[in-house]
């Protein structure tokens, strides 16, 4: 452009023009604007705080945003999510104003077959609160899973946009149902997976509910990742990172209880976690203390879902033309004709590691056989496996008499001060606990032949001493 040339507005001339009212003042935009397009810029808006500014500039505005709150709604929920993902992110956002005691109310408002438009129930503000949800929801996807030959989940790395549908459909269920179920005793009480739940995952088909049966692995390893205690990390870190994936996350035994504690914390508290605005460790501490000697819960649903007397909905509560056909896909693993198992994936069960095909398109396993064929799969092998076969773990010892505390707390190994695990001390107090990570680094560094705890003491009696002499000077 030239210093001469005036630069042009993007609107048309006559979209500036002066437009004089009876009374010859200048006309008010909202009403120079159909309503449709007056809504489509409130749905626009960034934040629920900008939508109310605009409404409340004029009667007009306000009565805009009354009238057609729905169409207004709709329309940013449009923007976000794609249509086959609208139903359960509304359902996601709505369930927070339910809980156990009505499940069944839910249901019949919000996952009747006789209702699936949604438009009756959206609003702004499940529309402002859809974001941080969808961001959170994104998070626990794009993390890497471990144990499977495709940490991305799909051949390619990529997901198409109905895998990624899929992906996000098996979030907002989990989001939905530890929402109805958040607090719900009832798996203690009955010792199998409660009937208000049956209730709720029954309204599903079969496969959608093992779709997110295998999301649950991405919240699980999302929290495994936000628990990761680096370097420069949080100073309140409680576990090492060995113990979180063999004791919590890997063994068969206990991963009951940490995925528990993954689905029981919600997408927009993993979110934060994982993004570090907020620190996991003090949450994992607690609910490790509270369900101590708990290893129950989790695989009730699995068994649930396992059960051949349990009835699944016949259809998919949310119409899914491309997904994968898991009977063709059973058949190939099975079969396993060009040797799958022996020349490329060394794994003791070949569908529990490859159970992210559940969220591939038909046409990606198809695309994966032809690769089969061709034999131009890459190797893989469960590294657990490996580790366990090259690291057995070792025997416990049997139980001896225990130490006295003078003599534990005493007593000096060189081993003690290389990790930190604060299941190995009794504190005195939750901020003795919140402080210990710190004040072990700075014992580990010292040259005190004091045990951790004693050590520990001792510098409280120093500190307390120096302040009550402040005191008394002052």
């Amino acid at each position: 452009m030239s210093a001469t040339q005036q630069p042009r507005s993007p609107l048309p001339e006559s979209a500036l023009d002066f437009i004089p009212g009876r009374n010859g003042k200048r006309t008010n935009l909202f009403d120079r604007f159909p309503r449709e397009v007056i809504s489509l810029i409130f749905a626009n808006m960034a934040t629920r705080e900008d939508f109310k500014a605009a409404a409340a500039t004029c009667k007009k505005a306000q009565m805009i945003t009354q009238t057609n709150e729905q169409f207004i709604a709709h329309a940013r929920i449009d923007y976000m999510l794609p249509p086959s993902v609208q139903k359960l992110g509304i359902m996601a956002v709505a369930s927070r104003k339910f809980n156990h005691h009505n499940v069944e109310g839910f249901i019949e408002q919000y996952m009747s077959r006789k209702d699936d438009d949604q438009r009756v129930h959206a609003s702004m503000e499940m529309a402002f609160a859809l974001p941080d949800l969808l961001r959170a929801a994104e998070i626990v996807m794009q993390t890497k899973l471990n144990r499977t030959p495709y940490p991305d989940r799909y051949p390619s790395g990529d997901s198409t946009p109905a895998e990624y549908a899929r992906e996000l459909r098996a979030c907002f269920m989990i989001e939905t149902a530890r929402n109805l179920f958040d607090g719900s005793q009832e798996d203690s009480d009955e010792e199998t997976f409660g009937e208000r739940k049956r209730v709720f995952w029954k309204a599903f088909s079969k496969v959608e509910v093992q779709a997110a049966r295998a999301m649950f692995d991405s919240y699980e390893q999302c929290v495994f990742e936000a628990l990761k205690c680096e370097q420069g990390g949080w100073s309140g870190c409680c576990v090492r990172e060995r113990d979180i994936e063999r004791q919590h996350f890997s063994n068969a035994e206990t991963r009951s209880l940490a995925r528990v504690f993954a689905i029981e914390a919600g997408l927009v508290q993993i979110g934060k976690w994982y993004t570090k605005e907020l620190s996991p460790h003090a949450s994992f501490h607690s609910f490790k203390s509270d369900r101590s000697g708990q290893n129950e819960g989790y695989q009730h649903f699995d068994e649930f879902l396992e059960d051949a007397n349990t009835v699944f909905a016949q259809l998919p509560f949310q119409r899914d033309p491309k997904a994968i056909n898991l009977t063709t896909r059973k058949e190939f693993l099975e079969t396993d004709q060009y040797g799958i198992r022996s020349n490329y994936f060394i794994c003791s069960d070949l569908e529990k590691h490859l159970e992210c095909q559940i969220f591939w398109d038909q046409d990606t396993f198809t695309a994966w056989q032809q690769q089969a064929r061709e034999m131009r799969l890459h190797t893989w092998s469960d590294p657990t496996e490996d580790e366990s076969e090259s690291e057995p773990e070792p025997e416990p010892e049997p139980e001896s008499e225990p130490e006295s505390e003078s003599e534990s707390e005493g007593e000096y190994e060189p081993n003690d001060r290389l990790v930190y695990d604060s299941d190995n001390y009794e504190f005195d107090s939750v901020s003795d606990w919140e402080l210990g990570g710190e004040l072990w680094a700075r014992w580990s560094s010292s040259s005190s032949t004091m045990g951790f705890m004693e050590w520990m003491r001792h510098e409280k009696m120093c500190r307390q001493e120096e302040f009550e002499d402040e005191d008394e000077y002052y």
